[in-house]
């Protein structure tokens, strides 16, 4: 309920950026128990959406062709954002062993659930990433 009342009042201020209301919309549907929080195993099925042939792998490729034309989520760079945060074993493959550091970034207070709040929040930190560098040397 909590959740739907903080959509309700957000709504109207996000409506103009998607990015918002689909990290929203995602953290709704894999909310299945309905209880406004995320566990581990509600995490984990948003980047189980992007194992494609369902090896119980999701490869750097599969991520950022999901993230980008399937899913909608945003550009290259932030699939290779959370792609990289995710392997923690640097090897371009994420398997069920890397989403426990995807739970702890998303975690922020460590109480075992992910919030609403949580969820934008750390999603909102990966999708704002700069798309280019600026210089902003002078002279």
């Amino acid at each position: 309920m909590k959740a739907f009342i903080f959509l309700a009042c957000v709504l109207p201020l996000v409506w103009c950026n998607s990015e918002p209301m689909k990290a929203a919309v995602l953290f709704d549907k894999v909310d299945t128990d309905k209880n406004d929080y995320l566990d581990q195993t509600e995490l984990d099925a948003i980047f189980l959406l992007f194992d494609v042939d369902a090896n119980g792998q999701v490869t750097k490729a599969e991520f950022e062709d999901d993230w980008v034309n399937k899913f909608s989520l945003g550009n290259i760079k932030e699939a290779d954002a959370l792609f990289a945060r995710a392997d923690q074993t640097h090897d371009g493959i994420l398997t069920k062993n890397d989403l426990q550091a995807i739970y702890t970034f998303f975690d922020m207070d460590n109480d075992q659930k992910v919030s609403l709040n949580e969820f934008l929040t750390q999603w909102g930190r990966v999708t704002l990433l700069p798309v280019d560098p600026v210089d902003t040397h002078v002279g």
